[in-house]
């Protein structure tokens, strides 16, 4: 698995080179996908004398993403913006019609 990380890196930065990018390495993140009932395998992310941070959960495209492909996170970020949204339409659904209603929801 370290072997197959290193060569992934590599290549990685290599197809950033030709399209002329930069890998920010303040902005990678390394997430290990694990089951629950296991362990985490201690793995050196480092490349090119740059290391890449480990961490168990992240967002991307408004998901949140674990490192146990669980719910419970994003499920735990979007109950209060449901919540509120839930009030905004109890609140103003004695002072308007059913279709206005409909759209609001």
């Amino acid at each position: 698995m370290k072997t197959d990380i290193f060569t992934e890196f590599e290549q990685v930065s290599e197809w950033f080179n030709v399209n002329l990018l930069l890998l920010n390495f303040d902005k990678t993140y390394f997430i290990q996908i694990i089951t629950k009932s296991s362990t985490t395998i201690d793995v050196n992310r480092d490349y090119d004398n740059k290391s890449v941070t480990n961490i168990t959960n992240t967002k991307f495209l408004v998901i949140i993403i674990d490192n146990t492909l669980s719910w419970k996170r994003h499920i735990e970020q979007i109950i209060p913006k449901l919540n509120a949204a839930f009030y905004e339409i109890r609140l103003v659904k004695p002072f308007r019609s059913q279709d206005s209603l409909q759209m609001l929801y």
